[in-house]
């Protein structure tokens, strides 16, 4: 346990330019039940019957670094919400959701404000119209990222 320790904290100081996106790979938890995901919440308090999307919830905090690390995953899956589904929905835009339903990030201050005020007329197909357009998943990614590492609970540090 010691050794492994040591090697992941050597692996850490070694790059001090790591985001916490890049930190994923080394990061204790995997977030490989991202792409089974079939079914989320509405909104994040209820219960959903989907083992992939209740365990990377029980994992919480502990996957944020993993599931920021999906959020420029552009492989398309199936649309876990309830509605209204949308045809071409990424790995990367479950990974997004299930980051905010575990840290309870602003959704709105995610995105640039000419996106965030078309929300309320436009909802999710702002946000796809937004974030399928060239760099700015990685931008989203960016933002998550920022947000979370500001946000990190202090017993995760």
């Amino acid at each position: 346990m010691n050794r492994i320790l040591l090697a992941y904290i050597v692996v850490v100081t070694a790059m001090p330019g790591l985001t916490l996106a890049q930190a994923a790979t080394a990061s204790k938890e995997s977030c490989s039940e991202i792409t089974a995901v079939r079914r989320i919440p509405f909104h994040p308090e209820e219960n959903v019957d989907d083992a992939a999307y209740n365990e990377l919830r029980k994992k919480s905090w502990s996957v944020v670094s993993c599931l920021i690390g999906e959020i420029t995953n552009s492989s398309l899956m199936p649309d876990p919400r309830s509605a209204p589904v949308y045809p071409k929905v990424r790995v990367g835009d479950v990974a997004f959701w299930v980051v905010k339903d575990i840290t309870d990030l602003p959704y709105d201050e995610m995105f640039p404000t000419t996106v965030s005020r078309r929300f309320p007329k436009q909802g999710v197909y702002a946000y796809f119209d937004w974030v399928n357009r060239d760099a700015n998943r990685r931008k989203l990614q960016q933002n998550v990222e920022k947000w979370c590492t500001l946000h990190k609970p202090k017993e995760i540090l």
